[in-house]
């Protein structure tokens, strides 16, 4: 394992003896960013930002959470990698807004499925499977109004149910 001046991890903790506002990125054990506060470490993660979404957005949540499954999609080229980035965010953020679990990680999942149509690595694997290699922009610029509009459309039934039941 090594960490940010090339030094292995170990020895780069043992070397440190004030506290940072940053941790080693090492494979399995980066848990987040940190904030030192009075010889206190706090923990700075999506917990904290999960509730304060979950604050900041109340009723309309369940229309956004498809589009961070999109976006996770848009940014790793999969649904399973956009499930593992964000899916442990929109559960926690649909807990403390009240909403249904299953319904927000529903949102999440399909609207990873629609982020696929926009994908960087699955447009570029698709133009140059068609022969078309070097039209990326155009094939993006037709996909993502569709990918925005059948976004929403996965929002909407989960926003006006969670409105009637509610």
């Amino acid at each position: 394992m090594w960490c940010d001046r090339g030094r292995p991890a170990d020895r780069a903790a043992e070397e440190r003896t004030e506290p940072t506002d940053h941790r080693c990125a090492v494979s399995g054990g980066y848990d987040g960013p940190r904030v030192h506060h009075t010889g206190i470490d706090v923990e700075v993660g999506a917990d904290v930002l999960a509730t304060k979404v979950a604050a900041w957005t109340s009723g309309i949540y369940l229309l956004l959470a498809p589009y961070i499954g999109a976006f996770g999609t848009f940014i790793t080229g999969s649904n399973l990698s956009s499930n593992l980035l964000f899916g442990a965010f929109q559960q926690t953020t649909a807990q403390a807004g009240g909403l249904s679990t299953a319904n927000v990680l529903s949102a999440q999942t399909t609207g990873g499925a629609l982020g696929t149509m926009i994908s960087p690595s699955k447009i570029l694997l698709g133009t140059t499977t068609a022969g078309i290699g070097g039209r990326e922009g155009q094939v993006l610029r037709r996909t993502l109004p569709l990918t925005l509009v059948t976004t929403a459309l996965v929002g909407l039934p989960l926003f006006l149910l969670a409105r009637t039941s509610g």
